[in-house]
């Protein structure tokens, strides 16, 4: 701060006329805190100045700025009418345009502040406790944290082209936390030395708020997403996939994709007509073009690890509340332990309703070509255990064997009725097949009575 500035001049006044603060501010009609802010330099509105003078008895113009500005204004020659006008106007202009500022600072909530880097000292507009909520005496060093460094370091940070930003918090007097964001530049005279750094402050408490409750609900859904037992994807209005969780990367081993075309590098299939689906048929790229929701579609893939699966997947787009389109999610659920104990129970029920009961008849539950089931009947018929019945010619002829095998393989699905034989031909059987439809595989029934014996000539 330099020496016969505003406020010492003002200090010095006070104690040489022994007059309180409070004094001055009853005679010329203002409070306390402001006469206490010139004392300090701060900023005064010109009436002010003109009641401040008249009542200290001295030349407002000596007052707010100096011996060289009283000066400056005795040099003008009475003849030198216009020009002293000029200087007039010239200084009204001053005091106006500080009034001006100061109404800026207070209108726009913000405060501009110079450091001086040799003493490091801090000079804040006048609007400063106000704005920080503090008094005076306790205003916060704007500087922090770096009024510490090295020129160096100062120079690094504040001497670039663009002012340096950053946010700090300051308590008020009644304790309340606020946060505010700085914006300071470097500034050097004329011989190119660092002189002071000025900078201006807003305050951002309730961005900050605003950003820490955002990242509660980042987190809290980051969260949500590493728990759910089904995969989520989202994208962006271009299709990038920006967010996945950790069910996605299992059900599709890994997590490689970065846009739709990268689709192609697994495979799936339509589980109603079993074809190959295009990039363009998955879900997700679907709700991408269309803007629309994807019913729910059981798909079989074969994920990036080799294993092939059974998921339903489910997508829709995602519009903000402007009905601006921002992109879009796919839903997957990973069905196939379901699927696998779907047709555990599925041959469980058949097995306890057809192979526990004691039959005068045989029944063999075929899958892939191979017997899976087989009742008691059976097993005596063959002379086997029911572990070594497998294949149907440890029952049948070779014959009767390759016409039942025939009936399996035809797209048709009525019940088809067999004469055949037993493998060694002395018994003959009649051979009923039935169908029995799965949504994932085709069983097929066999059942077999003995109808009499075979006549050898």
């Amino acid at each position: 701060m330099e020496k016969n500035n505003f406020g010492e001049r003002l200090k010095s006044l006070l104690k040489q006329q022994n007059k309180t603060q409070a004094e001055v501010a009853a005679a010329i009609g203002t409070s306390i805190p402001s006469v206490n802010r010139w004392t300090k330099g701060g900023q005064i509105e010109y009436g002010n100045l003109r009641s401040l003078a008249d009542h200290l008895k001295v030349n407002w113009i000596w007052l707010r700025y100096g011996d060289e500005a009283v000066e400056s204004v005795q040099q003008i020659s009475h003849d030198e009418s216009n020009a002293k006008d000029m200087r007039r106007e010239y200084l009204n202009q001053i005091m106006e345009s500080e009034a001006r500022m100061r109404q800026a600072h207070e209108m726009a909530d913000i405060i501009t502040w110079e450091w001086n880097v040799l003493t490091g000292s801090v000079e804040c507009s006048s609007n400063a406790a106000d704005f920080f909520g503090v008094e005076d005496n306790n205003l916060p060093n704007c500087m922090l944290p770096y009024a510490d460094m090295a020129l160096e370091e100062l120079l690094h940070v504040f001497g670039a082209d663009e002012p340096h930003s950053w946010d700090f918090s300051s308590v008020t007097s009644e304790g309340i936390v606020k946060w505010f964001n700085s914006k300071a530049k470097l500034y050097f005279d004329s011989s190119n030395r660092p002189t002071k750094v000025i900078g201006i402050c807003s305050e951002i408490t309730e961005r900050k708020e605003a950003e820490k409750a955002l990242e509660k609900k980042e987190l809290l859904l980051r969260r949500i997403l590493e728990s759910i037992p089904v995969g989520f994807w989202g994208t962006d209005e271009k299709g990038v996939i920006n967010l996945t969780n950790p069910e996605a990367e299992r059900i599709w081993g890994g997590s490689t994709f970065a846009k739709l075309e990268h689709y192609q590098t697994t495979q799936s299939w339509s589980t109603e007509d079993g074809h190959l689906l295009k990039a363009s048929e998955r879900p997700l790229s679907m709700a991408i073009e269309n803007k629309q929701a994807i019913d729910p579609k059981v798909i079989t893939i074969k994920s990036l690890d080799g294993n092939f699966k059974k998921i339903i997947s489910y997508a829709a787009p995602i519009y903000n509340s402007h009905n601006d389109f921002l992109g879009a999610f796919e839903i997957n659920q990973d069905v196939t332990k379901i699927d696998i104990e779907e047709r555990k129970h599925l041959e469980d029920d058949i097995y306890t309703r057809l192979f526990l009961s004691e039959n005068e008849y045989g029944i063999l539950l075929i899958k892939n070509e191979k017997i899976i089931k087989a009742n008691q009947f059976s097993k005596i018929q063959s002379g086997k255990k029911l572990s070594d019945l497998r294949h149907l010619n440890t029952l049948f002829s070779e014959e009767t064997t390759s016409e039942i095998m025939a009936c399996i393989s035809s797209n048709e699905t009525p019940k088809f009725n067999i004469t055949g034989s037993e493998k060694s031909g002395e018994k003959q059987f009649s051979i009923y097949l039935s169908s029995l439809r799965h949504e994932a595989d085709q069983y097929i029934t066999v059942v077999f009575f003995e109808t009499g014996l075979v006549a050898h000539e």
